[in-house]
């Protein structure tokens, strides 16, 4: 699974909020990219593999 430097990471605006997760308007490198989490309590192991085949997408 591809990581990515976090600290290059900038939340700039809270877009909206599902079941479970967050998604926020940020920057990486100076580009805008669209930065979604998951909720804490949320993270299990279906979640982060849904999470990840969206980012595949």
């Amino acid at each position: 699974m591809l990581r990515l430097d976090t600290t290059l990471l900038q939340s700039v605006e809270y877009v909206a909020e599902g079941a479970y997760g967050q998604v926020w308007r940020g920057t990486y490198h100076g580009n805008a990219v669209a930065i979604k989490g998951l909720l804490p309590g949320k993270a299990s192991r279906v979640a982060v593999a849904n999470l990840a085949n969206e980012i595949l997408l």
